[in-house]
């Protein structure tokens, strides 16, 4: 099933959307397990209850996203933007979160870390 997201190209959950602009779009519930959002603006984006384990989201915006009950499992989520994100309930177990901005308003309540790679980078 195809959603529309822009009037000039389909949302396809197989594909690679390196730097793409996807601010506010609607993925809730999609499975995206490795799909290559690396450089991509997702701000504002509903991701809740996605599957994006072992995606790479290296570089992404996810400013203001909603995370709740996602399953980012083992993702690259290097030098990624959080602020004011809701990440309630959401798995990053094994994910690498390293030289991400250290992050203001974001909430994490119920969030799983287990054996995520934590840094965060003061200066960015």
């Amino acid at each position: 099933m195809l959603r529309r997201l822009f009037s000039n190209w389909a949302f396809r959950p197989e594909g690679n959307y390196a730097g793409r602009n996807l601010c506010g779009c609607n993925l809730a519930g999609y499975d995206l397990n490795h799909a290559d959002f690396s450089g991509a603006d997702l701000s504002g984006a509903n991701l809740e209850g996605t599957n994006l384990s072992g995606a790479n989201l290296s570089r992404a915006t996810l400013r203001g996203s909603h995370l709740k009950g996602a399953n980012l499992r083992d993702a690259n989520l290097r030098s990624v933007i959080l602020r004011r994100a809701i990440q309630a309930e959401a798995d990053f177990s094994g994910a690498q979160l390293t030289r991400f901005p250290k992050s203001n308003n974001t909430y994490l309540g119920s969030t799983l870390f287990r054996g995520a790679i934590l840094d965060y980078d003061e200066m960015l």
